[in-house]
């Protein structure tokens, strides 16, 4: 049988929003498997997909070992194709000189520089107006200033590039580019697709080099069991998730007993939180009966049955409550991530409300939380899942264009 290779960052985070697209091709008669560390495997293995251990690579940038895995990797599989996430030119390049088409899949928003569109890392609500313009290419010009001195990374990244060009006898070749990209280097000539759709991005965007081809959320991704015994669904559900990054999230503590304080006393919500690794005692803690705390939970399910989902402002918790038609109270925690564009684009659109870790008290998030139900929110959620709708109708054929891709690019490289 056939393979399609996956290769991801070691984060479920990353992995899981690609299992839509695997799970079309499967039924298109490819086999799956998926590049990743071992503790993924079951994981992996529960969605029906195959698993190849790379935990011997780990971070280290070492041409030969990478080299010497792909090789044992092409000989024990059929691969025809593989999904690379965006930054893994390197396997890219490998590949390809073996024969291997690959597409640059990336799970969040794009990381090109258009016009009318501030970094994905800024929070910043663009206007066609000559201060925004300004404002914007100054928020630019200190990334790339910024990436421009980053010496030593930069030379780090040549002595890698070199060994993978020698390994693949390109030596000379100008095979990457990081022109108008915030972090990624991409290989000049691969396809790369988002997982959005365009209307998700500022109306003001020109369409870019990128190919939006919709969320392509897994509703048939296996989760795992959930009691709902204790759960009143009769009141207005609030979801809060902070990401299966979290841990990585200092003021969680704080912000985690806010929401909690905002509906100890409003029994007219029931709340559940997946506080992820924070504060343990919580679960065991005695809170009222309208209030649920979780270590895990299983995302997608939970998501049917919400009102409101507050998060962090992660692509894939924002995807999933777009597709699922949920409006989003969101709390961004880093600014070295994709949060802050999404939130920004989420209050472009009207379709959930940026809070504010420090300031906002459980009062402020109540608030928020009853307006978040009502009119202009509930009307512009409604008119985005229409949109991911949409998308989702045409993925059999998005996936036609996928295969046809490969295709023509493994004759290609031949």
């Amino acid at each position: 049988m056939k393979d399609f290779l996956f290769v991801f960052s070691p984060y479920i985070s990353h992995i899981l929003p690609t299992t839509g697209i695997a799970r079309h091709l499967k039924k298109q008669g490819y086999s799956i498997l998926y590049a990743a560390p071992k503790r993924f495997k079951e994981v992996i293995a529960n969605q029906g997909f195959n698993h190849y251990e790379i935990d011997e690579l780990k971070d280290k940038e070492d041409a030969k070992l990478l080299s010497a895995s792909i090789e044992k990797l092409i000989h024990q599989f059929k691969i025809v194709g593989c999904f690379v996430e965006v930054g893994k030119w390197d396997w890219s390049i490998l590949l390809n000189a073996k024969g291997i088409p690959t597409i640059a899949l990336e799970i969040g928003i794009s990381e090109n520089k258009s016009r009318f569109v501030p970094p994905f890392n800024v929070f910043f609500i663009p206007k066609k107006n000559l201060f925004s313009l300004v404002k914007m290419e100054w928020q630019w010009r200190k990334i790339f200033f910024k990436l421009f001195s980053s010496f030593k990374d930069n030379k780090k990244h040549e002595s890698y590039y070199k060994d993978i060009l020698t390994l693949t006898c390109k030596t000379g070749q100008e095979l990457l580019s990081r022109k108008n990209r915030i972090y990624n280097y991409m290989l000049i000539g691969e396809p790369e697709l988002i997982l959005f759709p365009h209307e998700y991005n500022f109306n003001l965007t020109p369409a870019d080099q990128s190919e939006y081809i919709g969320g392509f959320v897994d509703h048939l991704r296996k989760e795992k069991p959930f009691d709902w015994h204790k759960i009143d669904l009769t009141k207005p559900l609030i979801f809060c998730c902070f990401g299966s990054l979290s841990g990585w999230f200092k003021s969680a503590g704080r912000l985690f007993e806010k929401i909690i304080t905002a509906f100890e006393d409003n029994k007219n919500y029931t709340l559940i939180i997946c506080i992820g690794n924070h504060l343990p005692e919580l679960i065991a803690s005695h809170l009222s009966d309208h209030i649920h705390i979780f270590k895990s939970v299983p995302q997608l399910e939970i998501l049917k049955k919400t009102a409101v989902f507050i998060n962090h402002g992660g692509s894939g918790s924002v995807r999933e409550s777009l597709c699922l038609g949920v409006p989003m109270l969101i709390y961004p925690w880093s600014k070295d991530s994709d949060m802050l564009g999404n939130s920004s684009r989420v209050a472009y659109h009207g379709l959930g409300i940026v809070g504010d870790i420090v300031s906002d008290t459980p009062s402020k998030i109540l608030s928020y939380v009853e307006k978040l139900q009502d009119y202009p929110f509930s009307k512009n959620i409604n008119e985005m899942q229409k949109t991911f709708n949409n998308y989702n109708s045409r993925e059999r054929f998005f996936i036609q264009q996928i295969i046809e891709i490969f295709k023509t690019n493994q004759g290609s490289n031949e």
